[in-house]
């Protein structure tokens, strides 16, 4: 095996597999949902000013990716497993503690002693459609291919490389 022959192997090798990273990035981002745990939300404002605690039931809270454009009608793309606990991480429930748009990405908060009593602090899990989701399930179909795809590439391209030098 010559010098090229193995450098030009080592230089492909190290390239596809920059790439691949990227792939992969790109392909998990358009064919699944992702994932936020515990995004702090201040719930400071929702509180009236009589000194109670009581909660303003129509002051809404809006998630960091709260949804615009077209994935606010798309069906495939509602806030999935929507959740809002407190700074200990007790889970508030829903409908009872707090309301959700799971189309919008916000929720409201319901005035009772669950909520009234909780600190300022509360953390928001969920699960969301990306900007760049793929919302038609053929194409996310395959677009799952791609990694098996440049996996397939590169293996080519080293077996075509030693091909090469081991059958001159």
């Amino acid at each position: 095996m010559t010098i090229g022959t193995i450098m030009l192997l080592i230089v492909g090798i190290l390239f596809s597999t920059a790439i691949l990273g990227q792939i992969i990035n790109t392909q998990h981002q358009i064919t699944s949902k992702l994932t936020v745990a515990n995004e702090t939300v201040d719930i400071s404002g929702s509180r009236l000013a009589d000194g109670s605690g009581s909660i303003n039931e129509s002051y809404q809270f809006n998630v960091s990716n709260a949804y615009t454009g077209w994935r606010v009608l798309e069906s495939q793309c509602t806030f999935g497993n929507f959740l809002v606990s407190n700074s200990s991480n007790d889970s508030l429930t829903v409908t009872t503690d707090y309301i959700v748009s799971t189309g919008y990405g916000n929720f409201t908060l319901k005035n009772n002693t669950d909520t009234i009593t909780i600190s300022n602090t509360s953390y928001v899990s969920y699960n969301y459609c990306d900007e760049g989701y793929n919302k038609d399930s053929s194409a996310r179909g395959i677009a799952r291919l791609w990694s098996l795809f440049a996996v397939l590439i590169i293996l080519g391209f080293v077996a075509l490389g030693l091909k090469n030098e081991w059958f001159k």
